[in-house]
């Protein structure tokens, strides 16, 4: 397996290796893609709403107010005559550290994410890691991300990331009670 030199190596060759299982799976393929720097969004503002009590969003939010994920596992829903990209599980990747600062910041993302969008899981990865384990830190200032996981880009590392964490979250999300929630669409912007 390729060694990444940098942060957005590293993210790429996670990346391919994540869509590559996805593809390889048989209850999996054709489901998801896994994109780098998706803008994902984080508002809405409601204007009011209908007198059948339904909300009505403002139509440019969805344009202005959107974070750059570094990695994000988007389920392939099909609509009439377009596609709709849901947001399963976004990554925020570290290259061999991270500082308090990272944390602070990126949970605070993930918490604005989730608000919008319920069933997505929020991760935090640091790849080929300088510590053998999560730096005390990391618990500290933790409050929004679901999974935390140090890859060594290994094939045994990688194997046991992609079946335990990655097809497990995906697996729970599609038997979630609530079939309903299909993210934020602002269908103005379709045509």
């Amino acid at each position: 397996m390729k060694q990444p030199t940098n942060e957005k190596e590293a993210s790429e060759i996670l990346r391919d290796t994540i869509q590559q299982f996805l593809q390889n799976s048989s209850k999996l393929k054709n489901k998801y893609d896994v994109k780098i720097g998706y803008n994902v969004c984080y508002k809405a503002k409601i204007n009011g709403y209908t007198k059948d009590g339904e909300a009505i969003f403002e139509p440019s939010l969805g344009k202005k107010y959107k974070y750059q994920t570094d990695l994000c596992i988007l389920r392939i829903e099909k609509s009439n005559d377009y596609e709709i990209f849901i947001p399963e599980i976004i990554i925020e990747v570290k290259f061999q550290s991270y500082t308090s600062h990272d944390i602070i910041t990126y949970s605070e993302k993930a918490l604005n994410h989730k608000e919008l969008h319920p069933n997505l899981k929020y991760g935090f990865i640091v790849i080929n890691p300088e510590d053998k384990k999560l730096q005390p830190r990391f618990f500290a200032h933790n409050y929004g991300f679901d999974f935390a996981y140090l890859l060594n880009l290994c094939e045994t590392d990688t194997s046991i990331f992609l079946k335990e964490i990655i097809a497990k979250i995906l697996d729970f999300n599609t038997q979630e009670s609530n079939k309903d929630i299909k993210g934020f669409i602002n269908q103005t912007n379709i045509l």
